[in-house]
């Protein structure tokens, strides 16, 4: 049984803890406020809202209300990876005005392992934050306007 304290992993220092955020800086304050919200995963999509439902929605049945795919919702999926219509459209105009700002970041996503790799190069690059911002805060407000969906289970 681990202790209440012990930490997975290294030890960070503390140096690396009181590290300088640039998302912390993102005008206007709800753009700033749901790159927080989705960092600390209190945010609308089914992963997170799933976990409260009575009865308990499984993780596998908490599918992506924004595409056809049978893809969970997550963090990791809406804001860079997902491919539904109006999801796609307002990444690829998003990521338009990311190459305008700094240049090759479509060809980060690209060559990216995966959508978690792309959402850390999205963070680390102080440019581009503020659009991060405004694309999560975006993908929030598709959140609430469109119900959740679940995969039926099978009849067997």
């Amino acid at each position: 049984m681990h202790s209440p304290l012990a930490w997975p992993g290294p030890q960070p220092t503390l140096a690396r803890i009181r590290a300088y955020r640039s998302y912390l800086t993102i005008l206007p304050r709800d753009d700033r406020s749901a790159v927080v919200h989705l960092l600390a995963g209190c945010h609308p999509y089914h992963i997170e809202t799933g976990r409260h439902t009575v009865p308990y929605t499984v993780r596998e049945v908490r599918l992506c209300r924004f595409c056809a795919r049978d893809a969970v919702e997550t963090e990791l999926h809406v804001p860079p990876g997902c491919d539904g219509t109006a999801i796609s459209e307002a990444r690829d105009e998003y990521l338009v005005a990311l190459e305008e700002r700094q240049p090759r970041i479509y060809h980060v996503w690209v060559e990216s392992e995966g959508d978690e790799a792309f959402l850390a190069a999205w963070l680390a690059a102080d440019e581009v934050v503020p659009l991060l911002g405004m694309r999560v805060r975006w993908t929030f407000e598709q959140c609430a306007a469109i119900q959740p969906r679940r995969r039926v289970p099978d009849g067997n």
